[in-house]
């Protein structure tokens, strides 16, 4: 068994490269799926802060060493918990994400939407 202080520089963070560039623009882009995912795994709902949370830690940093700020990350999903509301496919009512009526046009199993994602397959149905 190796030391747990033992340095492992793979798991170091390293500088960006430029071709990850578009990488992080992509997860930006993702937020609205993620919603309906978290929200497939959780259809009692949830509030908006615990969302911004679970996302927050999936974001992808460029310093390892930071963690993404949960308050700028609900801020930024506002705005898409405003749309995806607008379309029906959640309801907000200011504090906690629930499911609305649209909802079930875009639900799948757990399994299959992660499938789906991975492969970028993931499509929203319009309201």
């Amino acid at each position: 068994m190796s030391d747990e202080n033992e340095d492992v520089s793979a798991l170091r963070p390293r500088e960006v490269e430029p071709e990850l560039h578009e990488v992080f623009k992509l997860f930006y882009e993702e937020r609205r799926r993620l919603i309906v995912g978290i929200l497939a795994l959780q259809p009692s709902g949830m509030e908006l802060e615990d969302i911004a949370t679970h996302i927050a830690m999936l974001e992808p940093k460029r310093d390892a060493s930071k963690r993404a700020d949960v308050n700028n990350v609900k801020h930024l999903l506002e705005n898409h918990v405003d749309k995806l509301s607008a379309q029906g496919v959640v309801k907000f009512n200011g504090e906690v994400v629930t499911p609305g009526p649209a909802f079930k046009n875009l639900y799948r199993p757990y399994c299959i939407i992660t499938a789906d994602w991975v492969h970028g397959r993931f499509v929203d149905v319009r309201v």
